[in-house]
């Protein structure tokens, strides 16, 4: 369509209300509500930002048979809508405390529908003509089902149906179709079914430049691929403190350790390495100890209650974290740890303040 210069994306989930269960009626709409909420990566309102920054539409519903998530925007912003709707769809954080503020929001929903004859009259008659059938349930769910729902039901449904079988891309605009599928591949290639392994590299790989030409050759950096995704950065919690609308966990480290965040918008998520199988209770961001506005490391992150003396742990910080490390404002740079098989071995010991004075000369 090269008359316009728009583009509409969507992802279509072949799963809606007639596929749940009496006792979780209402599921599918409230994970559609929850996926706006935020994800590992970025908040509600990191979303809408990114959204109204490109004059774009993000929208999405639930029916009887089948949701969607589609994004509007101008052929130029393409890869930031696919990376959007790919984050909402498959990194939700699904906060407690969101989960409990939504539960009010569809609540009102279903009053709505009760206090609209025009709805309720289809309603009525759809339980009628569907009686004892899925199909005859409301879609918004019931009082009493909306009110059951907490964030491990909320996650277990979305792991065992936000799967690869149920999901459909679908595009319109002027757009070319190879990019789209390259672009696609990029960030839902790695999608599995529960229980199935991961793909091999060997297939992702094909899965992302099987289109080139044939004489292409593609190189896999050793420390990218072999540590890249395996490190992992420790900090310990200095505080927990509210400030404006976020609550942030103050690390001993920051900038000086990953400049990644600051120089090219690298992002990351993290665990209480203390309380690994807990549920997280909130979402929070991550900051530095340094004196800089812009020490940021996470801006949101689901964790779970996170305490002053409790470890963070950030996975995937890459092979060059370390090589990148500095003494800004001359704190000492970390000590790096090789670990396998349950045996650690220090390979570069942590830096004392007396190192970093060494240098130093007397005036």
């Amino acid at each position: 369509m090269t008359q316009v210069r728009s583009i509409s994306i969507g992802v279509w989930l072949t799963r809606g209300s007639r596929h749940e269960s009496a006792e979780r009626g209402g599921i599918a709409h409230f994970v559609e509500h929850m996926l706006f909420k935020g994800t590992g990566t970025r908040s509600a309102e990191d979303i809408a930002q990114a959204i109204d920054s490109i004059g774009g539409q993000l929208d999405a519903f639930t029916a009887k048979e089948y949701a969607s998530y589609y994004i509007k925007v101008l052929d130029e912003h393409l890869p930031l809508a696919i990376d959007i709707l790919s984050d909402i769809v498959r990194n939700p954080a699904f906060s407690p405390e969101d989960i409990e503020r939504e539960k009010k929001v569809v609540l009102e929903e279903i009053k709505m529908v009760e206090d609209t004859p025009d709805d309720l009259v289809h309603e009525l008659f759809t339980q009628g003509f569907w009686e004892n059938h899925p199909l005859g349930r409301p879609i918004l769910g019931t009082k009493e089902t909306v009110e059951s729902f907490n964030a491990e039901l909320l996650r277990d449904y979305f792991t065992n149906v936000y799967t690869a079988k149920n999901l459909i891309v679908s595009a319109v605009g002027n757009l070319e179709h190879e990019r789209v599928r390259d672009l696609v591949a990029e960030k839902f290639g790695s999608l599995t079914q529960p229980g199935e392994p991961a793909p091999s590299i060997a297939d992702f790989v094909h899965a992302l430049v099987g289109g080139l030409p044939a004489p292409a050759q593609v190189i896999l950096e050793p420390g990218r691929s072999l540590v890249g995704a395996a490190g992992v950065t420790l900090y310990r919690v200095g505080s927990v403190k509210r400030s404006g609308d976020r609550t942030w966990v103050a690390v001993d480290g920051g900038i000086s350790d990953n400049a990644r965040p600051q120089l090219y918008g690298a992002r990351y998520t993290a665990v209480v390495a203390t309380r690994m199988s807990g549920p997280a209770t909130g979402t929070y961001g991550v900051a530095g100890k340094h004196c800089e506005s812009g020490d940021v490391l996470i801006e949101t992150v689901a964790l779970a209650d996170p305490h002053r003396g409790d470890l963070l742990a950030v996975p995937a910080t890459g092979a060059y974290t370390l090589a990148m490390a500095s003494n800004y404002n001359a704190v000492p740079r970390p000590a790096a740890v090789l670990v396998a098989n349950g045996d650690a071995r220090v390979i570069r010991r942590r830096e004392s303040l007396e190192d970093v004075l060494a240098l130093e000369t007397q005036l």
